[in-house]
């Protein structure tokens, strides 16, 4: 408001110095009110001193200043919360505000103040600011960390938080246990009318899947059934599967309530109860269910596996088949000379062979590091004896100059030098003991990889391989097929688990009848995603390989057709000339189902020869696999809870507490 004469004219200025327009003007006598609107609200721009100058046609007169404040408000960027895994990096998280007068803003870590020297970087344009903060790489001891941004404005404080979890990086595959070095149980076991439930049946795969094909133990305190591996090996989980029904067969007075307290150790003592041994989770409480997950939460590492009834009372214990889990990392690196792989090169010093590259040792010292030598160019070619879709190779060096290349595939060409894919390269340069990883960009199905060097030596002291899982299908629910060759039980070859040098023969092997209808269905222990299809057929003649020519395989969940309205998995085979010992089929879109179907091509004199098949995939659908009750705890005490899942491809597990934020996990 503003008095004078002649008349008196009021202008507003912003804190930018524009002309705003007035919202009203009222004049009475020689007095004017003029009216701007300034909209405060939390986070706007606008703050700052907002000007009122009068004038008339003698002079201007004094201006007077109103002081606007914005309340500041705070944006994080990426997010308030970020999941990570161990070894990834985190990146900048930016905290970005604006508000007048300027405020100040600062980071907190778990309650500590941040060094402004650990920012990254900070501007100040036009009332916004921000500040960002370079959290770098993420280790599991991060996880559950708080970063906060602070942001103060004379006596107003307001702040954002981010939480930051970070997941155990975990990869795992499943163990082929069909031929383990011994299965060994308690004092006996159960028989009936000249048939035998011995330890063996618990992982044996060629048998009819009908009633006589689970281990009982006999009825005693304490009942238990140990598995030894060629090697020490880290469990991932334990499914165990169990049958109540079937023939008469069970004891009169079996009860499955009797396996209570199941439980399941890892140990490397041939003696159950020895002081190394650890437990897998908690006991197994009795439900109804014929499928026992068991996860072991630490991953124990031991030659031995036991499965045990924790209980004085005696009862029985019934297993018919279990399923293995193993944890597979540079912590626990697979022995592959127990595992029957070979290794070959260009030369070697006799004192350090290429076998030492694979035995499993990775202790940092020259006398356990292969030296390899050539002429212009040095080499080394492993054979992991079944193809695979490798993903990683790790590789522990003892320094070198030169540049290494790193090829997968299936190609003996120039010892692997030809026909085979790149995975990747290894820089020169490298000094004393180093593990150098080699990621391909996607995964390649191979056989041998193929190591090279244009140096005239190098030294690889170990190698390890990871790849997709390969699932066994021998715990198929059930088989079908159209008419066959041979025995009624050879419907069951093709799953026993058995390859080469085992499959060499005709009586080995499932063979339909020449027919223009010629099929074989599996259903398998749960839907899954199968990425590729690899078939043996190491017994067929060159001569008959062409009766094969055309066959298809399909994924669904579909049986009718006998399977082959599901998904096709590649394309249609053609048969080249010769032997051929083995059949990969490559499943473009990795296609989900529970049945995979093998059909002959449309001719009748159309085959299907079957040593044995194998799949590359994993089960399909992510699913809780604990039960859950509820618990109570005294004021201030503890408690853990654990939630184990299944499914493919890797899944995370996340908690909500009660008022609906995720927790941090152990």
């Amino acid at each position: 408001t503003a008095a004078g004469y002649p008349t008196v004219n009021i202008t507003w200025t912003d804190p930018t110095g524009n002309t705003l327009s007035a919202n009203s003007t009222l004049r009475v006598g020689n007095k004017v009110t003029s009216t701007v609107s300034v909209t405060n609200h939390k986070g706007a721009d606008g703050g700052g001193n907002y000007t009122c100058t009068p004038s008339n046609a003698d002079k201007i007169g004094a201006s007077y200043h109103a002081a606007v404040t914005v309340y500041p408000d705070i944006t994080i960027y990426p997010s308030s919360r970020l999941i990570v895994k161990d070894g990834e990096t985190v990146g900048l998280l930016e905290c970005v505000t604006n508000g007048y007068p300027e405020p100040t803003i600062t980071w907190n870590q778990n309650n500590t103040n941040i060094s402004v020297a650990v920012l990254e970087h900070e501007h100040r344009v036009k009332n916004r600011f921000d500040q960002v903060l370079d959290v770098g790489t993420a280790v599991l001891s991060d996880n559950g960390t708080v970063y906060v941004c602070v942001v103060t404005q004379g006596s107003t404080v307001v702040n954002k938080s981010v939480l930051l979890i970070v997941h155990r990086k975990v990869e795992h595959e499943l163990l082929d246990i069909s031929t383990p070095v011994t299965v060994n149980s308690s004092t006996s076991y159960y028989a009936m009318s000249g048939l035998q439930f011995a330890p063996q049946l618990a992982i044996q795969a060629d048998t009819t899947r009908e009633w006589s094909s689970c281990f009982v133990s006999n009825k005693e305190a304490n009942p238990w059934l140990q598995l030894q591996f060629k090697s020490a090996i880290s469990i991932f989980n334990v499914r165990l599967v169990v049958r109540t029904v079937g023939g008469g067969w069970l004891p009169s007075d079996f009860d499955l309530m009797g396996m209570d307290n199941l439980t399941v150790y890892v140990s490397n003592s041939s003696t159950l109860g020895s002081s190394d041994q650890q437990r897998c989770a908690d006991r197994w409480k009795y439900e109804s269910t014929t499928d026992i997950l068991i996860d072991c939460t630490s991953s124990p590492i031991g030659r031995y596996l036991y499965v045990t009834t924790v209980s004085n009372i005696p009862t029985y214990l019934l297993i018919c088949s279990i399923v293995l889990n193993r944890e597979k990392g540079p912590q626990h690196p697979l022995n592959w000379s127990a595992d029957g792989a070979t290794v070959v090169s260009s030369g070697y010093n006799s004192s350090h062979p290429p076998q030492l590259a694979i035995d499993g040792n990775l202790t940092a010292i020259e006398t356990c590091c292969s030296l390899l030598t050539g002429s212009g160019t040095t080499w080394l070619r492993a054979d992991i004896q079944t193809p695979r879709y490798i993903k990683e190779v790790r590789l522990l060096f003892y320094g070198t100059k030169a540049r290494l290349v790193l090829f997968v595939g299936q190609s003996l060409v120039e010892n692997g030098a030809s026909g085979n894919t790149r995975c990747g390269v290894v820089s020169s340069g490298i000094a004393g003991f180093q593990w150098q990883n080699v990621t391909c960009s996607m995964p390649i199905l191979g056989q041998f990889i193929y190591i090279q060097t244009m140096a005239n030596s190098m030294r690889i002291c170990e190698i390890e391989v990871f790849y997709d899982n390969v699932m066994n299908i021998y715990h198929a629910v059930n088989v079908t097929a159209s008419d066959q060759s041979g025995t009624s039980s050879a419907i069951w070859k093709p799953i026993d688990g058995l390859r080469a040098p085992h499959d060499l023969y005709y009586e080995d092997s499932w063979v339909s009848l020449p027919s223009s209808n010629a099929w074989y269905r599996v259903e398998l222990p749960w839907r899954s995603a199968i990425s590729s299809v690899t078939i043996y057929t190491k017994f067929v003649p060159s001569s008959r390989i062409a009766d094969m020519n055309g066959f298809a395989v399909y994924v669904g969940d579909s049986v009718i057709g006998n399977g082959n309205r599901n998904a096709i998995c590649g394309m249609p085979w053609t048969a080249p000339t010769g032997v051929v010992t083995l059949i990969t089929i490559e499943c473009l879109n990795a296609p989900v189902g529970k049945y995979l179907y093998v059909a002959g091509a449309k001719r009748s004199d159309a085959r299907i020869y079957l040593n044995e098949i194998s799949i590359t995939g994993c089960e399909a659908t992510a699913r809780i696999a604990t039960t859950f009750s509820d618990q109570s705890i005294d004021y201030l005490s503890t408690t853990s809870l654990l939630c184990t899942a299944v499914g493919c491809p890797y899944i995370t597990i996340e908690w909500i507490g009660p008022n609906g934020m995720v927790l941090p996990t152990s």
